[in-house]
């Protein structure tokens, strides 16, 4: 945990050096965080939506995906520059010392400039509960850290493509930004093929819509808690024995 606080914190110095641009961005993302759900509103506003319980669940299902996405995206962030450190031959480095290179690379680097996406995540899902929401803050940010680390996951499989294939970088995009960009339509609204990529491959529907309804309407509560933890684990298995296989199949771009 000292290390990982000592490598954020390197990483957060050197961003909080140039205030004023840090200032700016934060500000620039925010807005652009907050864009969608403007447009999220406006398509609720004045329509049957409105009315009922899909308004609440909109906005609690694009707050929570919202937060989770940022937070893996701000402390994941060293899996976004892999590619850097794959093609530069950096990744030799982490070779060196005695930790495990997958901890290495994604404590590299920490994104503060995520904050902004998840304070609007966070007031999308104040506005959930303000029209009505019920669910615990415990259960939220329960279902909100299980899928942030999911995302993170997700982000290893991703990267480890990186090792053998510039592709990786379009398959982040699938997986990780996209899911977040639609992320406010409830998955059962989806046609296929999207339907099933957003349930079985990118597994949102395990991981919060599932355990939401089980939790809220369900004699079952604990499967809420159950369903999402278990996919959370299936999916950093996958994303770690990836990335380890592709580690050796490595070679460095150094002479």
């Amino acid at each position: 945990m000292k290390k990982t606080l000592m490598l954020y914190r390197a990483s957060l110095t050197g961003q909080i050096s140039y205030k004023k641009n840090m200032i700016l961005e934060l500000v620039i993302w925010f807005i652009y965080s907050i864009i969608p759900l403007i447009a999220v509103n406006l398509f609720l506003k004045g329509s049957v939506a409105s009315n009922n319980n899909v308004s609440m669940l909109v906005h609690f299902m694009y707050g929570s995906i919202l937060v989770a996405y940022n937070f893996a995206r701000m402390f994941a962030r060293g899996l976004d520059n892999y590619q850097q450190l794959l093609f530069s031959g950096d990744l030799d480095i982490y070779f060196t010392r005695p930790l495990s290179i997958i901890y290495q690379v994604i404590i590299s680097e920490i994104f503060i400039r995520r904050i902004s996406g998840i304070i609007v995540g966070i007031i999308s899902i104040l506005e959930s509960y303000r029209q009505g929401f019920e669910l615990s803050i415990i259960a939220t940010l329960y279902l909100i850290l299980i899928l942030g680390i999911t995302y993170i996951g997700l982000m290893l499989i991703a990267a480890s493509i990186l090792t053998i294939t510039t592709e990786g970088t379009m398959l982040a995009s699938i997986l990780v930004d996209s899911s977040a960009n639609i992320g406010f339509y409830p998955t059962t609204l989806l046609k296929n093929p999207a339907k099933f990529i957003y349930t079985f491959i990118v597994p949102i529907y395990f991981c919060l819509y599932l355990p939401v309804d089980l939790i809220r309407n369900s004699d079952i509560v604990f499967l809420g808690y159950i369903y999402p933890f278990f996919t959370m684990v299936l999916v950093n298995l996958m994303g770690i024995c990836m990335f380890n296989y592709m580690l050796l199949k490595y070679q460095s771009n150094n002479r």
